[in-house]
């Protein structure tokens, strides 16, 4: 991290009141972001730094701040020149707490949590949009969805995906769209995504959860959340069919009040089949971020992503 950074947070903790106790140290450096902690007189706060194809975070968490809205980071101060922003600690991540145990009904208050926080953004989608998230509706998807696989074929193709993969998924451009258009027709409003939900942005202390990691962050349909939580649960952990169930009925039940049960049932049958295409959509950027190259783990997963969506458009 660029020392100019460390110094401005330096700066605006002895500004505040904050004591630094000892040197920083670095918890997470990825291409797309870097995180640093610093053990203060006031407790651990830390300090996130962000590529430039993520930087609307910072003015996302901040206006949620403004907005007072629960389960969300606290931002002590952002460094908007430098995609930079210093939040108070929120615990540590849920993931490895539910690795020692499964608590069904503690990921279930998560998740209703986070349902809550995208009923009450509904009507903040033109504020969320000046904060610089992407515009993932419905009505856009189609429309990306005929220019993703031109835009993006040297990255695809890279990745592991064939062209005879490619020139199948392109011309399932009708179906695609029909689907969109059949989840649009279902009513329920458009919000905040978080964009890449899983128990691995979630962070928990004294038994809160506070949902992080806002990079990725778009107006899309909300649904799209609770598929992509579910599927890294099932890949982190083991959960039986009942218990994933229940998951999805806590989640659901904020949105009850816009559509019968059958009809939020369709709407996630709907988003579990486009949802690898969001993905991918996110998942894409993150190739501009310098120093990739270094990842060699992270191969695949657009590939993985974009046979899914194959096969979901096959089968529907």
């Amino acid at each position: 991290m660029q020392e100019e950074i460390i110094d401005w947070a330096k700066q605006t903790l002895n500004t505040q009141g904050y004591q630094i106790l000892a040197e920083p140290s670095m918890v997470r450096s990825m291409p797309w972001s870097e995180v640093m902690c610093f053990v203060t007189s006031q407790g651990n706060v830390y300090l996130k730094s962000m590529a430039p194809a993520f930087s609307n975070e910072p003015r996302l968490l901040h206006y949620l701040n403004q907005c007072h809205f629960k389960h969300v980071p606290i931002l002590l101060a952002q460094h908007e020149a430098s995609n930079c922003f210093l939040m108070k600690d929120a615990g540590a991540n849920l993931r490895e707490k539910l690795k020692q145990r499964y608590d069904v009904l503690l990921v279930a208050k998560a998740l209703q949590n986070y349902a809550q926080l995208q009923v009450n953004c509904i009507h903040h989608v033109n504020k969320l949009f000046a904060c610089g998230v992407s515009d993932y509706r419905l009505s856009k998807l189609p429309e990306y969805f005929q220019t993703f696989f031109t835009d993006h074929l040297d990255i695809i193709i890279g990745d592991g995906l064939s062209l005879a993969e490619v020139d199948v998924l392109k011309n399932q451009q009708a179906v695609f769209s029909s689907l969109c258009h059949e989840l649009e027709k279902l009513g329920m409003p458009e919000t905040l995504e978080q964009g890449d939900f899983h128990d691995n942005n979630l962070l928990i202390k004294d038994n809160e959860i506070t949902i992080h990691d806002f990079g990725d962050a778009c107006i899309s349909h909300p649904f799209f959340s609770i598929v992509s939580y579910l599927h890294s649960a099932g890949r982190h952990h083991v959960l039986t069919l009942a218990e994933q169930e229940t998951l999805k009925a806590h989640y659901l039940q904020p949105w009850a009040s816009y559509a019968e049960s059958s009809v939020l049932m369709r709407a996630y049958d709907l988003a579990y089949c486009l949802r690898p295409f969001v993905w991918a959509l996110n998942f894409v950027g993150i190739f501009a971020c310098e120093g990739m190259q270094n990842f060699p783990e992270y191969k695949g997963y657009l590939t993985e992503a974009l046979r899914t969506l194959l096969k979901n458009l096959a089968q529907s």
